[in-house]
């Protein structure tokens, strides 16, 4: 399981799935640079690995508010 903790994410968390065995699913919203009127984007989801000593993060889509 990956905690809260652990990641180090640059953006707005909306929710938290850690009951996903060895993943976990995040819903957060994401700035997209200096500049931008519009920011932060999304929501979007991600799901979260554990991969050796490093966390690999793989986009899962845009996700309903």
């Amino acid at each position: 399981m990956i905690t809260e903790n652990e990641l180090d994410i640059d953006g707005e968390v909306i929710d938290v799935d850690t009951d996903r065995g060895n993943s976990t699913q995040m819903k957060m919203m994401v700035p997209c640079g200096n500049g931008c009127s519009r920011c932060p984007h999304g929501p979007y989801e991600y799901q979260v690995q554990r991969d050796g000593g490093s966390l690999n993060w793989v986009y899962a889509g845009r996700s309903t508010p």
